[in-house]
Formats: C-alpha cells, structure tokens, sequence
C-alpha cells in the first residue's frame, strides 16, 4: 500500500561526495542536453509558471521513477507535469539505465516515457511531439529523501537556490533543512500529492493540486 511520510526540520542524512553527481551532471549537459529539459531559475517564463501554480521559489516536488515503473505510470506522469509547466517540479532517476558505460539504452529509456505518440521513434529520425518535462539523474536525491522504492513523490520545504545551476539539491549545501514528506506507491500524482498535502498544509502545494484536477 502507498504510505506518507514525514521527515522533521533539520533531517539531514549523509550523503555522497560532490564527485558522485559530477559525471551524471557533465553528460546530462553535453550528452542528453536535447532530451533532458532544465528549469532556469530567475526567467520570465519560470517566474510565470510558478505564479500560476502556487509553488513558492523555495518549494520542490519530486518525482522519484526507475525503468521498473511501469511505461504508462511514467507517461501519465509527464502528461500531468507538461500540463503545468512548473519547473519547481522534477522527475528524478538514480542513475543511467544499464550503467554509466552505455548511454543509449536510458536515452530510449526517457524518450519512451516523454514522446506523446508511443509509436513515433526519434531514433529512426522521426519528428515526435515530446512532454516537456524537467527530468535529472540525481543518486543524492533519492540518499537524501530515504527513497527505499519507486514510484515516489516527495514535496520539500525550504529548498536552497543551488550556486551553479547544476549542483544537487541533494548535497547538504544546496539545500536548506526544511520539511519533507514522501509519498511511495504506484498512484497518479494527484492522489499522491492529496496524501502529503493532508500533513504538509501547503498553500502553494494545495494551489498546485487544483490546478492539477483542472488539467491546466
């Protein structure tokens, strides 16, 4: 069964040396630089998505997948979260598909769960329609919410700006120590997101679950 869970103010779990994320972070960027979309922060555009969902600047919502998630429970995930175009929301895998020695198969891996059409097949040369969709590979991220199973959502208080705009949200550094609560089981993002917000008591999270059942 999915179960809530609340972490206390200040938790704060060891995690990885910096160089751990470093590698996933410099092939993201010259490698998967088309395929994973990265939320700046401080743009117009951003500033207007947070507005219009109600998630302030220091709040994240996670979304914690695997290959091992079923196909359409990721694509109805990334349906949801184009919809709302809120870059405080993010799809985070621990690593690369197959390892970090062979890059294709996760490439495949993400393009399955972000085309529209199932069938269209960008690797043949095929012009797909994609979700727009922010997705990170982030091993610190799932040490630093306890992440023991996917799917999971995890909604966090107090999130840190990070210094770089590629540091981990992860790393002790860049991130403050506010609240966090997960939510662990195979259920859409709303129920999901209703469940945390029952102990949360977010404003913002609330606004964003409303904006979420009207399929912005």
């Amino acid at each position: 069964m999915p179960w809530p869970r609340k972490w206390p103010n200040g938790f704060s779990p060891r995690v990885f040396k910096r160089s751990s994320g470093g590698e996933s972070e410099r092939l993201k960027r010259e490698v998967f630089r088309d395929v994973f979309q990265e939320g700046q922060s401080g743009s117009n555009s951003d500033e207007e998505a947070k507005n219009e969902s109600g998630l302030p600047e220091d709040e994240r919502i996670y979304v914690f997948i695997s290959e091992s998630v079923p196909l359409q429970t990721l694509r109805n995930f990334a349906a949801d979260l184009d919809k709302m175009k809120e870059p405080n929301v993010i799809m985070v895998l621990r690593g690369f598909v197959g390892g970090m020695t062979e890059i294709l198969p996760t490439a495949r891996f993400v393009s399955s769960i972000l085309q529209k059409d199932p069938d269209c097949d960008v690797f043949a040369g095929e012009d797909c329609l994609s979700y727009q969709v922010n997705i990170q590979i982030d091993p610190l991220l799932f040490r630093r919410y306890h992440i023991e199973r996917v799917p999971a959502v995890v909604f966090a208080k107090g999130v840190g700006q990070v210094d770089n705009g590629f540091g981990s949200k992860g790393l002790e550094d860049q991130a403050a120590g506010g609240e966090w609560f997960s939510f662990m089981g195979d259920a859409s993002l709303g129920y999901s997101l209703e469940r945390i917000n029952k102990e949360a008591q977010s404003k913002g999270l609330k606004g964003f679950i409303k904006k979420l059942k009207k399929g912005v």
